[in-house]
Parts: structure tokens; sequence; C-alpha cells
């Protein structure tokens, strides 16, 4: 609904709802909460963007919640789809939804650390930190190969130029 607020949409999106037993209305259990979750995700159009495309498109929607157990909730769902629907995932780039994961949430905070005006400059990562970050997740999480080093900057290039916003929100940050 385009008059929810999108900080409210993300912090329910992020929400792990009551244990079974322990709430009074469906709205309020962990299924729920789990299946609008999925399902919201299912409700976006990724098929044969970039990869750093779905996730401006996925993040301009709402406002992700300030708790990391919430963003990693809400992550976790989307790289699941990001993975299945990417130009990256569809071309065995990005070998999995782990991988994809990792990088989403990579890209969450080189959106913060370019973009957020309390980091002083020189604190803030440069493009070689970012590569070496993400270049090689390794076989822990079954990417039997490095990430493009082409593919990272640009990456890297995108965030720098044009950092993720909530439509019709001040810049997210």
């Amino acid at each position: 609904s385009p008059r929810l607020s999108r900080a409210a949409v993300g912090s329910f999106l992020g929400e792990l709802g009551k244990p079974e037993g322990q709430y009074t209305h469906d709205w309020d259990s962990q299924a729920f909460h789990q299946a609008l979750l999925a399902e919201y995700v299912k409700s976006f159009s990724l098929e044969g963007h970039g990869l750093m495309d779905c996730v401006r498109i996925f993040l301009s929607a709402f406002r992700l919640p300030g708790e990391a157990q919430q963003i990693d909730r809400i992550l976790v769902a989307f790289s699941e789809r990001c993975h299945a629907q990417s130009r990256e995932g569809q071309s065995g780039l990005v070998e999995n939804a782990e991988v994809a994961y990792l990088l989403c949430f990579s890209i969450i905070m080189l959106n913060t650390d370019r973009h957020n005006a309390n980091i002083k400059v020189e604190k803030k990562m440069t493009l070689e930190q970012f590569v070496r970050n993400n270049l090689n997740y390794g076989r822990d999480v079954n990417q039997t190969r490095p990430l493009p080093r082409d593919f990272l900057e640009a990456i890297y290039a995108s965030i720098s130029a044009q950092p993720i916003r909530t439509e019709g929100d001040e810049a997210w940050q």
C-alpha cells in the first residue's frame, strides 16, 4: 500500500513473530511472518536484472529496519529470489543464494559507508577494500571461483555514484 510508512513495512517484514501458543492473532505468529516475508519477496519481478539492480529495486520499496537480526531475515529471503532471478545467479557467476546474501549485505554496508556523513572520509571503504572483502568467499559457501574484479568494481562505482534510496523517503543510511 503506497500510504504505509516505508519504515513500518521494513520493521514488520523483519519481525520474527511469536512462537506457537504465545500469540493471540494469526498475524502475530512466526509462521505468518515467515509466509508474509516470502510472499512479499516473491512480489518483485527481478528476472533478467543484474544483482545490483535487484538490490536497488527491492530496497526502494521499504526502509530496512535498524536491528541486525531483522535485516538478516529480510536479506536471507531476498537473496534466494535474487539468486534465482538475477543475471549473475542465472549465469552461475553467483553460484548460490548464500553468495548473493553475502554480496547483498556487503552492498548495504558499502552504501552506508559511502553516503553516511558521520563517517570521516579517511575511514571510508576504498575500492581495494571492497574488492578484497568480496572477491573470494571460498568453498565454505560453495562459491568455487572468485567473483570477477570488474563485477565488484562496477558495484562499487554504482554505489559511489548513486546511493540506494527508499522511494519517497530521505536517503537510506
